[in-house]
């Protein structure tokens, strides 16, 4: 005799069979993985009520006969679009920075005036830097496509696969963990300068945390051809704190170093 707390085989295969139809339905979504995806990031409207970040940490790059160098950076982020990246390293400070028009670096080992980006560089910047912070938030409303090219394995976890193409043209994968919804890999084809061939670069992210309601990672790993060349991990990001437009603009020449006075010889008594 069945009692009420048990379900009859044919129920429970009909229950069973319902909810993997449902599940199956849902990996094969698009839109449902990427409402599920934004959620898990902390939702739209907490996305766009960040107007700026401020991000210091420390970064390892893989240095010369395999030895790194580490350097601590701080990066600013502003919508729509403005940056600012800091790096600090024996003794020297690297600045690069892009307006929203112009980008450029300050690199006192290079001159004492900024270096501009080439234009296309700048409008690439444009194109391709998201003012949400993700490529799939109102992606259709900006003009983007994304494609779920099925699943793949991210470090021992699985995880959807989507190709993201940005209205420039500009494509680049996403792997978003199948768990979770936040996103653990972008793997994208980088020029180069000169005649030199485009490079894929991969990016893990991982360690993320709630910064104003909004999921971040603190741990970013950059990888080419399987091997890691930049890793930075984060000890502090905050959001919405003052940022004057002028942080991020082209900075005036450094200037000149006073010459030193050539010491004379003591005059000579005649």
């Amino acid at each position: 005799m069945l009692s009420k707390y048990t379900l009859p085989a044919a129920l429970l295969f009909a229950a069973t069979s319902s909810l993997l139809f449902a599940q199956s339905a849902a990996i094969t979504n698009v839109d449902t993985i990427v409402q599920r995806h934004l959620t898990a990031l902390g939702g739209l409207d907490k996305m766009r009520s960040i107007q700026t970040t401020k991000a210091t940490g420390k970064m390892t790059m893989g240095g010369q006969q395999g030895q790194p160098m580490e350097a601590t950076i701080t990066f600013w982020n502003k919508r729509p679009s403005l940056q600012r990246l800091e790096i600090a390293m024996q003794g020297q400070k690297i600045t690069q920075g892009f307006d929203g028009k112009t980008g450029w670096l300050m690199n006192p080992a290079m001159g004492s005036a900024p270096q501009i980006a080439p234009e296309e560089e700048a409008k690439s910047a444009v194109a391709n830097i998201d003012p949400d912070g993700s490529p799939l938030a109102d992606y259709k409303t900006k003009g983007n496509k994304v494609q779920l090219l099925g699943k793949e394995d991210v470090n021992g976890n699985v995880a959807y696969k989507l190709q993201v193409t940005l209205r420039s043209g500009s494509t680049s994968l996403l792997y978003l963990d199948e768990k979770t919804f936040l996103p653990v890999k972008t793997s994208a084809m980088r020029p180069q300068a000169g005649q030199a061939p485009a490079l894929a670069v991969e990016t893990y992210s991982s360690d993320f945390r709630a910064i104003n309601g909004v999921m971040m990672p603190f741990v970013t790993e950059t990888r080419v051809g399987g091997r890691t060349m930049v890793r930075t991990v984060m000890d502090k990001i905050e959001a919405n704190i003052p940022a004057d437009d002028a942080l991020f603009a082209v900075p005036a020449p450094l200037p000149s170093p006073r010459p030193m006075p050539v010491p004379r010889p003591p005059a000579t008594k005649q």
